[in-house]
């Protein structure tokens, strides 16, 4: 009889104090093919809060490795690395986490956006997990990633040595498969895949279908960061979708992806769509809060439009037929906006915080709004490609997985998981949007250097004014000392 298999699971999900829904439809997902893959095992995963975690999936828990965050936090992260590298190689005693890596078969890192430099700390949970197991000679799968673009010299070197280790690496973006190779991950461990959640038998196709006569619903999903680095797109958004909603009659419900106790006060979804809600002034608005992940896949895979900054829900919305509109401000949330809509053929329906303050969003919605049901043939076209796909891949994983197969290529006769016939054009349409992307940096760099030369030589009249009222102030000092 075999023995049962443990496999460890690492997943960047909170708990009751701080929730994201993209992090636990990942995970989620994750241990539904994780169970059909490898039939029987038993599922462990590291995080943050292992009590909820155990209460709310039905798995064993414990916590992770406890890096801390920060940049002030460097040396006490790569300190603690080296004595948990070093206690895995001497069989040293080093903790619950530690413990749980000797104790697994195997180990996986579930689907994510952190191996960057702005998360430090999970960038070092995840590269510690997978060194450990190295040591200890256990398989290692590294599920649905987003790499980068961002990472130090340092960063780097860590995170190659990591994923150089792992026996099956799939990543959501072909520039994270670019970076990946740069990395030193073998071509033939690496799989370009879509979305851990893109095919959750819970979503999509499989999610109970709207009533025919519902009233059509556009779903919105807007992070903090949008209001922070864009007053003027966030007012800009507001009117817009104000004007959206008359022009198509359809209702506007907001549903936040990130929330929990810790962010009640502070900066979340929740807060962004109370703000939203308020500058949209509409008597016709809902906001859906505290949704599990099932819920909110199940409201954006119905809705007839849904409009985001953030990655899930447009992930939710391809799945379930929808059309969508991403709306993005940095290259990190470009690459991976783009990414999830590249798996559609749809990355141009992914704008820029600039192009919503120029009010480039209403058309564009409008546009997908009255191709909607097109959309939704066409995806659902699009859904058998994307279950093959997600077959082969689970296969692949199941045989990364297991400690007795021989190591060979993942995916034999194809490139990445993918035939040359569906590559080629997908890589195409990556390099045309990096391209597009760096001359419009370069273009702002430039702007930004002319504006910070006219400002130099604006406020040169003001600094030689101060200089001379200072040596005006020193004269009159020495007057009113001799007086």
């Amino acid at each position: 009889m075999n023995q049962r298999r443990r496999l460890l699971v690492a997943a960047d999900v909170g708990g009751r104090h701080s929730r994201h829904i993209g992090d636990e439809a990942m995970l989620e997902a994750n241990l539904e093919g994780l169970r059909g893959a490898v039939p029987g095992a038993e599922l462990v995963v590291m995080s943050r809060d292992p009590e909820w975690i155990e209460h709310r999936y039905g798995v064993s828990s414990v916590p992770l490795f406890g890096f801390a965050s920060g940049p002030a936090a460097r040396e006490e992260r790569l300190t603690l690395m080296a004595d948990l590298c070093g206690a895995a190689a001497s069989g040293a005693a080093a903790g619950d986490a530690l413990d749980a890596v000797r104790r697994a078969d195997a180990v996986v890192v579930s689907g994510g956006g952190n191996l960057s430099s702005t998360w430090p700390h999970l960038l070092g949970e995840r590269v510690t997990l997978l060194l450990t197991a190295h040591r200890l000679g256990k398989p290692a799968a590294v599920l649905g990633q987003t790499i980068g673009p961002s990472l130090t010299a340092e960063e780097r070197a860590m995170l190659s040595e990591a994923l150089r280790a792992a026996r099956f690496v799939g990543v959501r973006e072909l520039p994270s498969a670019a970076l990946a190779m740069s990395l030193g991950v073998p071509l033939a461990r690496l799989w370009y895949q879509s979305d851990d959640a893109m095919f959750a038998p819970w979503i999509g196709g499989n999610a109970p279908a709207v009533e025919p006569d519902a009233r059509a619903t556009i779903v919105v999903t807007i992070d903090p960061q949008l209001r922070s680095a864009c007053s003027d797109g966030f007012s800009a958004l507001a009117r817009q979708l104000r004007e959206l909603a008359a022009i198509t009659g359809a209702a506007i419900t907001l549903v936040p992806h990130e929330f929990g106790e810790d962010a009640a006060a502070g900066p979340s979804d929740r807060r962004e769509a109370r703000l939203l809600a308020s500058c949209i002034a509409l008597s016709e608005i809902e906001i859906v809060e505290d949704l599990d992940a099932r819920s909110a896949a199940f409201v954006a895979a119905n809705a007839a439009l849904v409009i985001s900054t953030r990655y899930h829900p447009l992930v939710f919305a391809l799945a379930g037929g929808a059309a969508c509109v991403g709306i993005y401000g940095d290259e990190y949330c470009r690459i991976k906006l783009q990414g999830a809509l590249a798996h559609a053929g749809l990355e141009r329906q992914a704008i820029r915080y600039d192009d919503v303050a120029r009010g480039a969003l209403l058309p564009l919605a409008l546009e997908s709004w009255r191709d909607r049901e097109r959309a939704r043939r066409d995806l659902s076209i699009l859904r058998e490609k994307w279950s093959e796909e997600t077959g082969r891949r689970w296969e692949a994983i199941g045989r990364a997985l297991d400690p007795q197969a021989p190591e060979a290529t993942i995916a034999p006769g194809a490139i990445m998981g993918r035939s040359g016939e569906e590559l080629v054009p997908m890589l195409l349409s990556a390099i045309e949007l990096g391209r597009e992307s760096v001359e419009l940096l370069a273009k702002r760099r430039e702007a930004a250097e002319r504006t910070a030369i006219a400002f130099q030589t604006m406020a040169r009249p003001y600094l030689t004014l101060r200089r001379q009222a200072s040596k005006l102030r020193a004269v009159l000092r020495r007057l009113a000392a001799r007086s």
